[in-house]
């Protein structure tokens, strides 16, 4: 009797600390979901990797082998900014909220303002660092405001912004390229993307840009 009490004893615990545990995850779930003023800390809960919320990279090169490091080195010096850690970082990586500038925080009444086609020339930009600047813009610009996105290829010899773009963008809401197939300058591809939207209005952006919300 006394071995069928301990039993059972052992079985109720096991329940309660079960139901303890799963009301715990319950509760953490509803408040990642929550969007209150702690807007930074819940992104710093929920998003975890490099980069995250503007946070710097930092790199120990003793890791690197000789061949990686020549190549770490090359892409440094094509691109100007540090290619490896642009592609350890998320596409769809978080910001912080104090990055606006002050004279940038006038308020507008969004649902007045027209739909916008947005350009975006390139030529030879990173693999990461192109799509981050597409990804941010979809991420953090309302639907009914976007119209499009048009990239506008400036000759680019690099193989993987050819077919594999075309395929990834294909993937994409209202997310096109167009090309020129020799170097024209990339004020000659702006202007050809400019002449092939369909918004009244048109905002012209760099290859390597993140947009706040």
């Amino acid at each position: 009797m006394k071995l069928i009490w301990n039993y059972c004893c052992i079985v109720f615990l096991v329940v309660i600390l079960s139901c303890l545990n799963n009301y715990f995850t319950w509760k953490e779930i509803v408040g990642n979901r929550r969007f209150g003023n702690d807007s930074n800390q819940r992104l710093q809960r929920m998003k975890v990797g490099p980069g995250e919320l503007g946070q710097a990279v930092f790199l120990d090169l003793s890791l690197f082998s000789n061949e990686e490091r020549r190549q770490y080195e090359k892409d440094q010096n094509k691109h100007g900014y540090n290619v490896f850690v642009s592609d350890l970082i998320s596409f769809h990586r978080s910001l912080p909220h104090d990055i606006v500038y002050n004279g940038c925080t006038k308020s507008y009444d969004i649902f007045k303002l027209p739909p916008v086609s947005v350009i975006i020339p390139f030529r030879d930009e990173s693999w990461s660092v192109l799509l981050r600047t597409v990804h941010s813009i979809l991420d953090r610009t309302p639907s009914y405001l976007l119209r499009e996105i048009i990239l506008v290829d400036d000759g680019s010899k690099n193989g993987e912004l050819k077919t594999k773009l075309d395929i990834y963008l294909s993937h994409l809401y209202n997310v096109r390229v167009i090309r020129n197939e020799e170097p024209k300058g990339l004020m000659v591809a702006r202007q050809r993307g400019i002449d092939q939207t369909i918004a009244d209005v048109i905002v012209v952006m760099d290859s390597h840009q993140e947009v706040a919300e």
